[in-house]
Parts: structure tokens; sequence; C-alpha cells
């Protein structure tokens, strides 16, 4: 065997290598590619839930604003348990807004001061399996499905008509 086979060899072995190298580079970035899509499938994810809970967090929060006067919070008893009540003055009459839980939903119905309650009038603001609320002051911690939500409103008052906090 001369110098002609023992270049042929070296350059067989070369190319060898190069193509198994290049191999192991093409694997490496498969990998790398599929771990950055799964991080970005998370990250995506977690920040649509966020929007989710802040969209839910924003109609609750707008309604309970939009009703918030000074002695207009209550505690009334919805049909599956309570309702945040904000009264309003309208004209001489009494008129509650009422939120509260029903068949899976978190409602909003607007009602003459101690009429029954009407779940089928009233307005679905989100599904939630889950409501409850205390209330400090003017501070009102509502419990959605497991989330909290904070509001503080100028209903100051140490604890809801109709009711402890």
């Amino acid at each position: 065997m001369g110098p002609s086979g023992a270049r042929a060899r070296s350059q067989g072995s070369l190319r060898t290598f190069s193509v198994v190298l290049m191999g192991v580079f093409f694997v490496v970035l498969m990998i790398g590619l599929v771990a950055g899509v799964a991080m970005y499938r998370a990250i995506a994810d977690g920040q649509s839930r966020a929007a989710e809970q802040n969209m839910r967090a924003g109609l609750v929060a707008s309604c309970v604003h939009a009703g918030d006067a000074y002695d207009a919070l209550r505690r009334g008893q919805g049909p599956e348990g309570d309702a945040l009540v904000l009264v309003d003055h309208v004209a001489g009459e009494e008129y509650e807004m009422r939120i509260y839980q029903y068949d899976g939903s978190l409602v909003q119905e607007y009602a003459l001061a101690g009429r029954p309650y009407n779940p089928s009038g009233a307005n679905v603001l989100l599904d939630a399996r889950e409501f409850s609320f205390t209330i400090d002051g003017g501070l009102i911690t509502l419990l959605i499905d497991g989330s909290p939500l904070d509001l503080y409103v100028r209903s100051a008052q140490d604890g809801a008509r109709g009711g402890a906090a």
C-alpha cells in the first residue's frame, strides 16, 4: 500500500467524521428547536391564562365600581350562596345590583330592593364554579374559582348589612 492508498483512507475517514459531526450537530439543533417550541408554548399558555384572569377580574371590578357609593355595600342571599349587593337610590326607590353565583356562572342582576332573586333575568358575567367574598371596611376580597381579587371601594364600612362579613 502506497502513499495514495493511505491518503484515500485518510480522506475517507475525514469524510466519515464530517458526516458524523454534521449528524450530531443536526440532532443537537433539532433537540434545541423542540425544547424552544415547548418553552414558547408553556410561556404562551401562561400568558393566555393571565390575560383571561385579568379580563375576568376587570369585568367584575367594573361592575362593582359602577355601583360603588358610600354605604351602598350589602351582603345578600342568592340562590346558591352569598350575593354581593350594591344599593342604588333612584327617584326615591332603592335598587340593588346583585352579583352572585348561579348554575356554574357568576351573574349580575339589577332589581328593585326586596324583590326575590331572579337568575333567569340576570346577565352572565363569566363562568365560575366557586364564588365567595369578604368585606373589611373599604376592601372587598372576591374569590372566583380560587383566584383572589381585591377591590377597594368608597363603600367603607366595618361589615355589610344583612350579615357579617
